[in-house]
């Protein structure tokens, strides 16, 4: 896949930096057209979701194609930061995003917490990964365990810094 971040910012660490200041910069470019996105009409949603469908089955597709090739394990996540799909299905996600409009309470709150808890959940989510993993054999390639693990990762992450936060040498750490 091409990498549309390196002419702009050039890889100054190994990699592992340049995409959180990319992606970073594209969020603020793209948050100017905010308000022109939330009065799309309908036929160009579907248009939106169709492009981002459309990116996801080429990224599954290359995916599965790497993995028959290289006959190893294909780290999505990791991966495909600087992939041109990946890019446009983060554009089409935020576009599809600002039409919802949420109102059922517990759902409020859920998204409440997850936000005001994203920096510990980020720290956290790759040790309790790996936990995880050490714990409970998952099957690779198994959508619905893929599936578990996340959410499963996610809470528990999240039940970890909020009792982190508790703490008060922790608690300015954790906060945004």
């Amino acid at each position: 896949t091409y990498n549309f971040i390196t002419p702009f910012i050039p890889d100054l660490k190994g990699g592992a930096f340049y995409f959180p200041v990319a992606y970073f910069v594209l969020g603020g470019i793209i948050d100017q057209y905010r308000a022109r996105w939330k009065e799309t009409k309908i036929k160009k949603s579907i248009g939106v979701f169709a492009i981002l469908f459309l990116c996801m089955l080429l990224l599954t597709i290359y995916g599965r194609m790497y993995q028959n090739v290289i006959g190893g394990y294909y780290n999505v996540a990791g991966v495909n930061y600087d992939c041109v799909l990946v890019l446009v299905s983060v554009i089409c996600l935020y576009a599809l995003f600002q039409k919802i409009n949420i109102k059922n309470f517990f759902v409020l709150r859920c998204i409440k917490a997850v936000g005001q808890n994203t920096l510990g959940i980020y720290l956290l989510h790759i040790p309790v990964g790996y936990f995880i993993n050490r714990l409970i054999n998952i099957p690779k390639n198994v959508f619905v365990y893929a599936i578990l693990y996340s959410v499963a990762a996610l809470c528990i992450s999240l039940i970890f810094t909020v009792i982190l936060k508790r703490i008060p040498l922790l608690r300015n750490l954790l906060k945004i």
